[in-house]
């Protein structure tokens, strides 16, 4: 079996997804949490759930470098018909299969009856995009798979430092800028729009792809030593110090 390229199936990418897919569920679970409890009177329970919810913020980057890794490799060949007939017919129809009931829900519960007018006013307010806040990735996953094929085409004639150097352009504009007029409050700091950061993930799994490198294991324990202490340092920084920040998927 392969993962979508030529050759063995790469098991560490199958790993990243069960990985990826169980912080999902604990961050809406905890998100859950802290928008129902109050927990003013215990606030070391808030921290402790901001902390987990900080620690686990790398879940939908991690999808999207996955997506990027796989669609954009060079070796992989991509056409429209294929791209749209396999990959973005199957987010459509989720899109419209859960978007469709969701919308439909919010009518009627803001009327508080059904009417058969509600039907199509549920599917054109989920073509709209207008449907519950959790589908937001589908919506972003099928404009990246629509421009694929055109970003393939880019990407062959681009270096690998243009690539590196759009990149950079990206993550200063789109995560720390953005990041930086929030920590100093202030709305000076000129800033590109945040979505603009999951196109750097996407990017990214290209980087990976094309620059694919084994660790040996003294490296791996360097790089394991290192997001422990990340981790750490976001722990302390939330508890102790009273950082009161929320990460978000485009801060560095």
């Amino acid at each position: 079996m392969t993962n979508g390229l030529s050759g063995p199936r790469k098991q560490f990418l199958d790993v990243l997804r069960v990985l990826a897919t169980c912080a999902v569920v604990l961050m809406h679970v905890l998100t859950g949490a802290t928008d129902v409890t109050d927990a003013s009177i215990v606030p070391e329970y808030r921290s402790l759930l901001l902390s987990v919810m900080d620690l686990v913020t790398w879940c939908v980057p991690i999808f999207l470098l996955i997506s990027g890794y796989l669609f954009l490799n060079p070796e992989r060949t991509l056409t429209y018909p294929v791209m749209i007939k396999k990959y973005c017919r199957r987010i459509a129809l989720a899109i419209l299969l859960f978007g469709v009931p969701y919308a439909a829900s919010e009518l009627v519960v803001a009327e508080r009856t059904f009417r058969i007018r509600m039907i199509p006013e549920a599917l054109k307010m989920t073509l709209m995009g207008h449907t519950w806040s959790h589908m937001w990735y589908l919506y972003l996953i099928l404009f990246l798979y629509l421009i694929t094929p055109l970003l393939k085409k880019v990407l062959r004639v681009l270096p690998v430092w243009g690539v590196a150097a759009v990149m950079a352009v990206i993550f200063l504009g789109s995560s720390v800028a953005p990041f930086l007029n929030k920590v100093l409050d202030v709305n000076s700091i000129p800033v590109l729009p945040d979505g603009g950061v999951y196109f750097l993930y996407y990017l990214c799994g290209y980087f990976f792809a094309v620059r694919e490198v084994c660790v040996d294991k003294g490296r791996n324990v360097w790089l394991t030593a290192a997001v422990a202490v990340l981790a750490l340092g976001m722990i302390l920084s939330r508890t102790l110090a009273g950082f009161s920040i929320q990460m978000a998927y485009n801060y560095p």
